[in-house]
């Protein structure tokens, strides 16, 4: 009896199992971005914050009086010169340093520059830093 050879419809074992081994492969190098991805924008949201605080601080300093009668662009209690972390109001992942130099660049003038620090998702400090040069009134 000759045998007949039917015809078979669907896919075998072998082409399932390499199917799914490229279709690893490929959300495998996929996923390998996401880390990067969600590090960078982590990192600029960071920045953006740091960024935010400083000219915060600065906004305060120019409410400040400076002038021939007053003087309260200094560093102490409301400018203290160096802040730990978590000493920042709901950012306790950031801290500052706020100095202030007379006579800067002209006399009759006071530059203060605020840096804001933060650590970056490896650990690694970075700052950001905003200067503002202030004039004396009368």
């Amino acid at each position: 009896m000759p045998m007949t050879m039917r015809r078979q419809s669907g896919i075998s074992l072998v082409e399932l199992m390499v199917a799914l081994l490229l279709l690893g492969v490929a959300l495998m190098g996929l996923a390998a971005a996401f880390t990067p991805g969600r590090m960078s924008i982590q990192s600029g949201d960071q920045a953006t914050t740091a960024t935010f605080l400083a000219r915060q601080m600065i906004e305060d300093m120019r409410d400040k009086a400076y002038d021939q009668d007053a003087d309260e662009l200094v560093n102490g209690s409301d400018y203290p010169a160096a802040t730990g972390y978590g000493s920042i109001a709901d950012h306790p992942n950031y801290r500052r340093t706020i100095t202030f130099v007379t006579d800067s660049p002209a006399v009759g003038t006071k530059t203060a520059t605020v840096v804001i620090f933060y650590k970056n998702s490896s650990g690694i400090e970075q700052s950001v830093t905003l200067s503002m040069i202030f004039t004396k009134g009368s």
